[in-house]
């Protein structure tokens, strides 16, 4: 298990990525919009938590707030499996 805290400042985009292995996230503050390479999009807010997977398409996390997003991250995966991969392009 890992634990990630992870930051996205207003206008902030974590770019184009997949996950190998399950995650769980818990927004604690701001929100944050999930769009996926095919245009549909769903926004976390404060309180929201959420469960990614091998099976959820490439995305962005973008901050289209007017304040900071603090999203936590938990991933279940083995040693050397990484928690996202870019896709390039």
């Amino acid at each position: 298990m890992r634990l990630y805290k992870v930051d996205v400042q207003p206008g902030g985009v974590v770019p184009l990525h997949f996950h190998e292995a399950p995650l769980t996230s818990y927004i604690e503050e701001g929100q944050l919009t999930l769009k996926t390479k095919k245009g549909k999009s769903t926004t976390f807010r404060e309180g929201d938590s959420f469960v990614l997977s091998a099976d959820t398409p490439p995305h962005t996390m973008a901050n289209n707030g007017k304040v900071p997003a603090v999203m936590w991250v938990t991933v279940a995966a083995a040693e050397g499996v990484p928690t996202l991969t870019n896709v390039e392009g």
